[in-house]
């Protein structure tokens, strides 16, 4: 048991800044890019399209912050449940199963790198129409 315990503590300590470091950075990317373009001359007519760009960035910045603190929850749960002295592997590796982080994890990940998608192609057609 000793070395889920290790396992679920080394996990519980790079969750967020692992999460982190592949979505927080996308997204702030995007939403950088984002507030560049409302300083160029040529996309200011086309403010409402730039603004709905930065909405959909920070969308995807709030799922990957909420992500990050969902995937930490995850890793403190597993590693609470694996320093019971009354856990049995099998036990633990149910609870690892059953668990909703993992699920919700998977989820805010994928939304997380839609918007990042999305904020992409609405930032192109912005780019196409100001020609």
């Amino acid at each position: 048991m000793s070395e889920y315990v290790n396992k679920f503590n080394d996990l519980q300590v790079e969750a967020t800044k692992e999460v982190m470091k592949m979505t927080f950075f996308l997204n702030c990317g995007g939403i950088a890019t984002t507030l560049t373009a409302f300083g160029s001359s040529v996309l200011q007519r086309y403010s409402c399209l730039l603004i709905v760009c930065l909405l959909i960035f920070l969308f995807g910045l709030i799922c990957s912050i909420v992500m990050a603190v969902e995937f930490r929850s995850f890793a403190f749960d597993m590693f609470s449940k694996a320093t019971e002295p009354s856990i049995t592997e099998d036990e633990l590796k149910t609870a690892v199963q059953n668990h909703r982080g993992r699920r919700t994890v998977f989820g805010l990940c994928i939304t997380s790198l839609i918007f990042f998608a999305l904020g992409i192609v609405v930032g192109f057609i912005v780019l196409l129409v100001s020609f």
